[in-house]
This record gives C-alpha cells, structure tokens and sequence, in this order.
C-alpha cells in the first residue's frame, strides 16, 4: 500500500475517528476491487484479440482450403454437365439411328466409346478438411455458436460429405456394371473401342450394326451411360454456398448480406415441391425432366433431333403440333406437379431455322385441359440465337405453382424448323 495512504489510515485511527476510519477502509477496498477489475478486463481483452485472431487464423485456413475445393468441384461439375450432354445425344441421337436404318459413322462410334472412357475415368470430389477439422479440436468454434457463419459452415461441410460419399458410391457402381459388361464379351465390343482399324468396315457394315444394337441395349451399358444428375445438383450447391462462406471470411462478417440470403435462396432441393429451375441446358434436357410432342394428325410426327449442344424441331403444315417438357422422367403425369412460383421469368435461348418463324410457348397446371386453350406467349424467331424472357405473369390464369408441365412450344399451321439451346426459370 503506497505510503500516503497508510499515514492517513494511521492518522484516522489515532485520533479514534471510527465512522471516518471505516469509510476510508471501504473506499480503499473498493479502490483494490476496481484495479483488480480493470486489470482483468485489460487481460480478457487481451485474451479476446488472441483468440479472434486464432480464429481468423483458422478461418482463413479454411478459406484457402475452400478455395481449392471449389476448383475442383467447379472442373468435375463442367465433367458432369459435359457427360449428361454426350449421354443425352447418344441415348436420343445416335441409339436411334443405329437401331433403324439411319446411316451411322466411325465418328458415331467413337463418340460412344470416348464417352465411357471420360465415365470411367472421372475423377472425384477429395475435400480438403484440415481447416475445418483444426478449427473443431481448437474449441474456437464454440465462438461462432448461433451466427451465420457458423451455419454456413455446416452447410458447407455437411454437402461436402454428402458429396464424398455420392460419388464414392456412384463411381463403384460405374466400376462394378463396366466389369459386368466386359465379362459378357460382345462380339462387338472390339470394334467399338477401335472402329478405325476396321479394315472392312463397308461390308460388315450393316452386321456391326446389329452388334452395337446389342451393346447399345446390354443393361450395364445403359447404366454406365446413364447421368447422375443429383450430383450436378449437389456441385451447383457447393458452388453457391463456398462462395458466400469465403467472401464472409474475407469480410471478417458472421452475418448473412440481403445478396447472401439471395444467394441462398437458389440452392435447389430435388426433393422439395419446387421446380429446378434449368429444363434444357447447353441443348439436353436435364435429369429431372422428360419431353414428349403431339400433333393434331396421330400419323404424322413433329421431329424433334437432339444434336450435341441443341434440339432441332422439325413441323410439318399441319393445325397445330406440340413439343413439351413435364416433371419427372417417364410417362407424363398430370399429378406430379411442381411449383414455379419462386420464379419471375422463363428464359430461353431460341433461333428458327430462316427467321420469322412464329411459335407459341405455354405452361400448363393440374386444371388446365389437354386442348391447348392454355393461355399461350407469341414469339417470332431470328435466324441466330436470341434470348427472350418471358414475365410468369404472362401466363395467367395458369397457376404457376401448380405446374404439371412446366414448357410447351406449339407451332401452328405453317411448317418451321427452329433450335433449342437452353430453357431455364430465373428469380
């Protein structure tokens, strides 16, 4: 106790001035007590920067280690996408051509066979999870309890993990149908690795063609060529979210953005009442969908052709003729609906064949009947690519929320041809 207070203690005190002496003995404590307090204030303050900046530090080694996830995920995502569209082709395109009696190539055939090849040897999503494994033993993580980033955080790594193991079961099964296939040994299949070196390619034409119908048809084959479109779904997710959860760390922010929660609200549940929003995309339909076409005279057909990056539609002059997509895969039903309601626009990527093509897009929900009294958008078509987007409100009365098919392009009266690339509701 410093000098100057002992000798009024003392002074206080021999002069018996009690009530004086105990107020000053209070005071003292009190002084005591605040310096103390002050002392572990400025100590838990001190204590409070090392942790946050422990936690940064862990944080941005999650960031980094985001970063590299995110470069990979986005290269097998472009993989993916790119093997849905060469499946597409080869299941609408080039089986069809070599099941009748449509003329076929070597380059047909090497596009089916470099299409397994590229199947077979994907590769597969392997996370980096150091960042995120250290900052849980650090206990920092408790830090972040009931913050955005903290749910952000889980989402990501939670899709990561569901992710790793997808594809670990999907590449298997791959692994296990192609070793099923080969065991069965196709007298075909030597040809379709190697149809160049087919020194007699014209004559055994026509009975190569049988061969590949049985490849083509072998139930392994089909699977192995087959698109696991939740996948593509779970990279798009990925996307969005590492994205939001490396630009909060770079941010030092714990909190959602009005753009966050934009962001968010486009990661897609399949198995939610929603719509996905992409139907055709780089000219395939995508996995949740399927196509079928009608037209006013059952004996003849409108044409649809799927080349590798658009759908040729082919309309003969007749009343009316339809192509459209519905929910699912299959036989359309008019109960499996979905709801478009998140939606604003339908945007699509269209271009007729000489331009000036009229055509008619409509959607259709669980009350509207089969008789195209729907109610219908006009567009003329360009002979190049144009893009046209389409208020949902458009469509009234037709309940957006309630769709059964979600696009329809009818074509009246004149014959047209015209392209599809791409068909996609946007918020």
């Amino acid at each position: 106790m410093p000098t100057f207070f002992r000798k009024i203690r003392k002074q206080l005190a021999a002069e018996n001035r009690f009530m004086k002496y105990t107020r000053y003995a209070i005071g003292e404590i009190v002084l005591v007590v605040i310096g103390i307090l002050i002392a572990l204030q400025i100590n838990n303050a001190n204590q409070e920067r090392k942790d946050n900046a422990a936690l940064r530090g862990y944080l941005n080694s999650i960031r980094l280690n985001v970063e590299s996830d995110l470069k990979k995920s986005d290269f097998i995502l472009n993989d993916r996408r790119n093997i849905h569209r060469r499946s597409e082709y080869i299941d609408n395109n080039l089986f069809w051509r070599i099941r009748s009696l449509d003329p076929y190539t070597t380059s047909d055939i090497n596009y089916i066979s470099q299409t397994v090849h590229e199947i077979i040897d994907l590769n597969y999503l392997n996370p980096n999870l150091s960042g995120f494994e250290s900052l849980k033993n650090s206990g920092f993580l408790s830090k972040l309890q009931g913050k955005d980033l903290e749910q952000i955080l889980n989402q990501y790594y939670n899709l990561i993990n569901e992710i790793v193991i997808g594809e670990k079961d999907y590449n298997q099964s791959i692994l296990n149908a192609y070793a099923q296939f080969n065991a069965i040994n196709y007298n075909g299949v030597t040809y379709m690795y190697n149809p160049d070196y087919n020194t007699n390619w014209e004559e055994d034409y026509e009975d190569y063609r049988l061969q590949l119908r049985e490849i083509l048809e072998d139930p392994n084959f089909e699977f192995i060529l087959g698109s696991p479109y939740y996948l593509i779904i779970k990279y798009e997710n990925l996307q969005i979210i590492g994205h939001i959860l490396n630009e909060m760390i770079l941010d030092e922010r714990t909190y959602f953005t009005e753009k966050n929660k934009f962001q968010l609200a486009k990661l897609f549940d399949r198995f939610s009442s929603y719509g996905y929003p992409k139907l055709v995309s780089e000219g395939a339909i995508t996995g949740l969908y399927d196509f079928a076409g009608a037209t006013s005279n059952p004996e003849e057909w409108l044409i649809a052709d799927f080349e590798e990056d658009e759908i040729a539609i082919r309309f003969p002059a007749l009343a009316w003729g339809s192509l459209f997509l519905f929910n699912g895969t299959g036989m359309i039903e008019q109960l499996r609906l979905k709801d478009f309601s998140i939606y604003t626009k339908l945007k699509l990527e269209l271009r007729g064949a000489q331009g000036g093509e009229v055509v008619f897009i409509g959607l259709k929900d669980v009350s509207n009947p089969t008789d195209g009294s729907e109610t219908k958008v006009e567009l003329t078509l360009t002979n190049e690519y144009k893009t046209y987007e389409i208020p949902l409100s458009s469509f009234k009365p037709t309940d957006i929320s309630k769709l059964f098919m979600p696009f329809s392009i009818i074509f009246e009266k004149e014959p047209a041809e015209m392209f599809i690339r791409s068909i996609e509701y946007v918020r």
